[in-house]
């Protein structure tokens, strides 16, 4: 890649990294990884896991035993995700990811298909 391109794609990152978008995730992350709240349902989250994958190992997925397990883990899944952090941080998240696909759809991808036309 020549220097002018490489200049580009780096005031593009800088761009991303000074954005308000990516900020407020990166605000909302620290809140939410700090949260006593959160850990705990995360941490409930995960035991309803690991508790459903070996009863599925034992029993099987459809297996009657199983189903307690599978609304456990639902229920605590709905509780992680119903907290106003992780919604925060997840709006957040899905309103950079736009960004970036659109980045990649309107700058990236193009350079690529340019820089393939031009190698023999």
């Amino acid at each position: 890649m020549d220097i002018e391109l490489l200049n580009i794609l780096e005031n593009i990152k800088n761009d991303l990294k000074s954005s308000k978008t990516y900020l407020s995730l990166v605000d909302s992350e620290t809140l939410m990884n700090e949260s006593e709240e959160v850990k705990a349902l995360s941490n409930q989250m995960k035991i309803d896991l690991d508790n459903y994958n070996k009863l599925i190992e034992e029993y099987g997925e459809d297996s009657y035993e199983v189903k307690p397990a599978q609304k456990a883990l639902q229920n605590s899944k709905n509780a992680l995700y119903a907290h106003p952090l992780v919604k925060n941080y997840l709006s957040y998240y899905r309103e950079y990811q736009n960004e970036l696909d659109q980045i990649n759809e309107e700058i990236i991808s193009p350079l690529k298909a340019n820089l393939c036309q031009k190698k023999p």
